[in-house]
């Protein structure tokens, strides 16, 4: 009698443990992307004026598939989440290492040694980051017939269109690039130590006078790459926000005030199901959905570099406006006058038309 019903017990408890891991493993990441998808429907309200604001749109509308999703998340998201930790961590600890001693607030240029350790191990990080969210292959094409990226003082800035979170570890894997930073974000544990790894620029946004402080150490550094000083090139998105990248928004003057050559690139996301654009839905759906799709798609097309003549090295808007409608053309993108403003008008409208159907 005893073995029988220390058996059952025995069998009640397995039976639990099993209906426990079935819960997290596959009802779990279900329950997250279903949380998730909730999301998207109010970005496709048919009682919102989305052409007003074409370049915030979803354009993905009823074409991402929850039965793919589902899959995606029991199969893939766990581990590819494991991964992505583990690579971020690894990276760190390495970036601690080698930046040991280093004086974080002159931000100096790195020793080679230094500099050759970050610049491999970042490229190869980043890339087997993207490879986790999908990007299997990622197809790159230079206009004008190179076979290699030019060197950092031919064009110290790289100006590219700006459509996912994505786009950062793209301009990493491939270019090793610094980005401009706000000065907090220096002192952020593991953050700061990658932003410092990136020689990045830090700067203060918080009145006019920091803004201004803040365009002369940009272009302070655009002139340091000029000279052959060992900064990597620096990325600007021009736009100043993202977009679902079939528009291109009117450029900010930051790349084009030291009147110095620019790269441009131009960067889309081809999708048959949810598209990894972040232009209005909030980053963590953006996040969980990417993790959840088996592959994405992404086409990188660098175009000559844009040596700015006399007259745009005079006038940065009109440097500005003829880089934008050379990287349309060759991109195939459509201009759009809208702004960071519009965008945040946008927000507001979708936000006044979910508590009108809430209520």
């Amino acid at each position: 009698y005893q073995r029988r019903v220390h058996g059952d017990f025995n069998s009640h408890t397995k039976m639990f443990v099993a209906f426990i891991v079935v819960m997290v493993v596959v009802v779990g990441p279900i329950a997250l992307v279903e949380k998730m998808l909730r999301n998207l429907p109010e970005w496709h309200s048919k009682n919102v004026d989305h052409d007003s604001f074409a370049p915030f749109k979803r354009i993905d509308g009823g074409q991402w598939s929850r039965p793919r999703l589902y899959l995606g998340a029991v199969l893939l998201l766990p581990f590819r989440f494991l991964v992505i930790l583990c690579v971020l961590v690894g990276y760190v600890a390495l970036s601690s290492v080698v930046l040991f001693g280093y004086d974080r607030q002159s931000m100096a240029p790195l020793r080679p040694n230094q500099l050759r350790i970050l610049k491999y191990s970042a490229k190869a990080a980043s890339r087997l980051l993207l490879f986790c969210f999908g990007f299997i292959w990622i197809k790159t094409s230079r206009m004008g017939g190179k076979l290699d990226a030019p060197p950092p003082s031919t064009a110290p800035i790289i100006v590219s269109n700006h459509i996912s979170w994505l786009d950062i570890l793209y301009m990493i894997h491939a270019y090793y690039a610094s980005f401009v930073a706000k000065g907090s974000v220096r002192n952020i544990p593991f953050i700061g130590t990658i932003a410092v790894a990136f020689q990045s620029v830090f700067v203060n946004r918080l009145s006019n006078e920091d803004r201004k402080s803040a365009a002369d150490v940009v272009r302070q550094r655009q002139l340091d790459i000029w000279q052959k000083r060992s900064y990597p090139q620096l990325v600007i998105f021009a736009e100043g926000t993202t977009t679902n990248g079939v528009y291109l928004l009117p450029f900010k003057r930051g790349p084009f005030m030291a009147g110095l050559p620019v790269l441009p690139v131009v960067l889309k996301y081809p999708f048959s199901s949810f598209s990894v654009a972040l232009e209005s839905i909030p980053f963590e759906v953006s996040l969980v959905l990417t993790l959840c799709q088996f592959y994405n798609n992404l086409e990188a097309t660098e175009l000559p570099v844009y040596v700015p003549s006399d007259e745009e090295k005079a006038d940065w808007s009109l440097y500005a406006g003829n880089v934008r409608k050379y990287m349309a053309a060759a991109g195939g993108l459509k201009l759009s006058e809208c702004s960071y403003e519009d965008k945040l008008k946008y927000f507001e409208t979708i936000k006044r038309h979910l508590q009108i159907d809430r209520t």
